[in-house]
């Protein structure tokens, strides 16, 4: 079913009867960015038009970040 089928995510839960449930997945702790990560994006955001499109957001700003903090728990949180 495409997600434009949905209009909520209650909808979404109760036709693929899924279970919701907040918890805390991963503890709040301050970790510095790594420099090779300010790095890149400092030069992406310079040099690249990343407000041009939602995908330009996706693959240059938001990825890189999540990929940044991946990295902090890897050892206890891969799959």
């Amino acid at each position: 079913m495409a997600f434009s089928n949905f209009q909520s995510i209650s909808e979404v839960l109760e036709a693929y009867s899924i279970k919701y449930e907040e918890a805390v997945f991963i503890a709040p702790t301050s970790h510095g960015a790594s420099q090779a990560f300010i790095d890149a994006l400092r030069f992406t955001l310079d040099n690249v038009d990343v407000y041009s499109s939602e995908g330009a957001r996706t693959e240059l700003i938001i990825a890189p970040i999540l990929l940044e903090i991946y990295k902090k728990f890897v050892e206890t949180h891969a799959f």
